[in-house]
C-alpha cells in the first residue's frame, strides 16, 4: 500500500534538501524529457479482462522451464492432505501468509540467507526474523540487554531514522519503571513576587495549572515555593489536592512551625488531603538559615543586635521518604552538595529529589553549577535525581547523570515522565569516600615503595 508524505513530511524534506518544492528535484532533468501532457494509456479494464490479457501473454512463454528459486528446494510433491490440513482454521489466520512479505520477495529472501548461514557456519539450524527489519533490530537489541544488563548499544551510522526511532522507543522502555509516573514542576516564582506578592490565590493557580496531568503518581514542587504554612491551613491543602492530578502525591517545599520553632520543611501529602510524611531539612545554610554560634554571639553586647532570634531549626536525623514511586532521599537546596549524606546509612534507595529555590542565584553560574553537582549525586548512587527548582534548572536525571529532560533558567513549565529505572549497587554508594582514602592510601604505598627501590 502506497502512503503518501503529508506536508510536514515534505516541508522536512524540502528543509534538508535545501529546496523549496518537489519541482527543484526534477530541475536538473531536460525539458525536453518532461511529459507534460500526460500519458497515452489504453482505456481502462475490469479486473477479469486484465488476467486474461497477461495469461494470453504468460501462455506464449515456453514450458517446461527449470526453476532455480529457492536454493534447489523445487519441483517437490506436496500431498493434497497437506494444503487441506494447513488451511484449517485451527493454523489458518488472516496474517498467517505472510501477503505483503511474499508479494515483495521478503519470506524468499531471508530463507535464501538462511540456507546461506548454515552453509557458512555449518550449523544444522539459522533463525532470521520474519519481521520488518526496524523490529528485527529492535529485538536482537532487546535480547543483547537482557542478556548484558547494559544499555550502551553500537548502531551504524547509516542505519534508516525510522530505525533509529524505533531503537529509541525500546531502549527508552527499558530504561524506566512502567506504571510509575512524575510531574516535575517550576512555576518560575521570583524572589520579588515571593515576598512581596499578596495574591496567595494566583501563585496556587500558576502551580496547580502546570501540575495537572493524567495518571501521574507524584508531583513535585519546589523549595518553599508558597508563603503560608500549609501544616496550619487545611483548607489551602485541600484546594490544592482538587486541582491537581487525581490520584497523585505531592512533595512540596514549605516552611513548619513547631515547638517555637521554624524548620525548612518538605512535606509529603496524600490524595485524601493528609500529610503522610514531614522531612526537616538538617544541613541549614549558615548565615542563610541559622547564625553560627548565635548562643555565643549574642552574649556580645554590639553583635546581638545581627544575630537575633530567627533562623531554622535543623532537622534532627536523615530519614528516606516513602513515596508512591520508591524510597526517596529527600535533600532541600545545598544539601545535595553533600555527598555523605545523600544516603548515610546506606539504606535501599529508589531515587534522590531536589528541591530548591535557585532565584537566590539570579543569572549567576549558580544555578547551572547546582545542576550538575545533582548530576554527580546521581551517578555515585546509581539511582535517579529529580530536580524541581523554582525559577529552574529543573530537571530528570538518569543514574548515569545524564539529563532526561529539563526547564531553562527563567522558564515556566513541567516535567511529565516515568521513573527511570535505577541500577545495581555502585562501589561509592557502598564504602562512600573510604574508596578515595583507599586510592590516596595505596597511591602513597606505592611512591614510598618505589622511593626505597631506587
Amino acid at each position: 500500500m502506497y502512503v503518501p508524505h503529508s506536508d510536514i513530511d515534505l516541508k522536512k524534506i524540502f528543509k534538508e534538501l535545501s529546496i523549496k518544492s518537489l519541482d527543484e528535484l526534477f530541475s536538473h532533468i531536460p525539458k525536453e524529457l518532461i511529459l507534460n501532457d500526460g500519458l497515452d494509456l489504453p482505456d481502462s479494464i475490469s479486473e477479469l479482462e486484465a488476467i486474461e490479457y497477461f495469461e494470453d501473454i504468460s501462455n506464449k512463454n515456453k514450458a517446461n522451464l527449470i526453476c532455480f528459486a529457492g536454493g534447489g528446494h523445487y519441483d517437490v510433491f506436496l500431498p493434497h492432505t497437506v494444503k487441506t490440513l494447513t488451511m484449517r482454521p485451527e493454523f489458518m489466520t488472516s496474517y498467517t501468509p505472510y501477503q505483503a512479505e511474499i508479494s515483495q520477495g521478503v519470506l524468499q529472501a531471508l530463507f535464501e540467507f538462511q540456507s546461506l548461514v548454515c552453509d557458512l557456519t555449518e550449523m544444522e539450524l539459522a533463525n532470521a526474523s520474519l519481521y520488518d527489519g526496524a523490529t528485527s533490530i529492535a529485538e536482537a537489541i532487546s535480547v543483547a540487554i537482557n542478556k548484558t544488563k547494559r544499555d550502551n548499544v553500537v548502531i551504524s551510522e547509516g542505519l534508516h531514522p525510522n530505525n533509529k526511532k524505533v531503537i529509541n522507543t525500546l531502549i527508552d522502555k527499558n530504561k524506566f519503571v512502567e506504571g510509575k509516573r512524575i510531574a516535575i514542576i517550576q512555576p518560575n516564582i521570583s524572589q520579588d513576587d515571593k515576598i512581596y506578592k499578596k495574591d496567595l490565590f494566583e501563585t496556587i493557580s500558576n502551580l496547580t495549572e502546570l501540575s495537572r496531568h493524567e495518571n501521574i503518581d507524584l508531583t513535585i514542587w519546589p523549595e518553599s515555593v508558597l508563603p503560608i504554612l500549609l501544616e496550619q491551613n487545611k483548607e489551602t491543602i485541600n484546594l490544592i489536592v482538587k486541582n491537581i492530578s487525581t490520584g497523585s502525591q505531592l512533595l512540596v517545599g514549605n516552611i513548619t512551625y513547631r515547638d517555637n520553632s521554624f524548620r525548612n520543611s518538605a512535606l509529603l501529602i496524600n490524595n485524601k488531603s493528609n500529610i503522610q510524611n514531614i522531612y526537616n531539612k538538617v544541613h541549614l545554610v549558615p548565615f542563610g538559615e541559622f547564625i553560627p554560634f548565635k548562643n555565643f554571639l549574642s552574649n556580645i553586647p554590639f553583635i546581638k543586635v545581627i544575630s537575633g532570634d530567627i533562623g531554622f531549626e535543623k532537622g534532627q536525623d536523615i530519614e528516606l521518604v516513602d513515596t508512591s514511586v520508591g524510597k526517596s532521599r529527600v535533600a532541600i537546596c545545598y544539601e545535595i552538595i553533600f555527598p555523605e549524606e545523600i544516603n548515610p546509612y546506606n539504606k535501599d534507595l529508589d531515587l534522590i529529589i531536589n528541591i530548591t529555590n535557585d532565584a537566590w542565584f539570579g543569572q549567576s553560574s549558580g544555578p547551572y553549577q547546582h545542576l550538575n553537582i545533582a548530576r554527580i549525586r546521581a551517578i555515585e548512587q546509581g539511582v535517579p535525581v529529580l530536580r524541581s527548582a523554582n525559577t529552574g534548572i529543573s530537571a530528570l536525571i538518569d543514574p548515569y547523570g545524564r539529563v532526561i529532560e529539563k526547564i531553562d533558567l527563567n522558564k515556566r513549565g513541567s516535567i511529565v515522565s516515568l521513573l527511570p529505572k535505577k541500577i545495581k549497587k555502585t562501589i561509592y554508594s557502598i564504602i562512600g569516600d573510604y574508596l578515595f582514602f583507599g586510592v590516596l592510601i595505596l597511591s602513597l604505598l606505592i611512591l614510598f615503595i618505589s622511593k626505597r627501590r631506587n
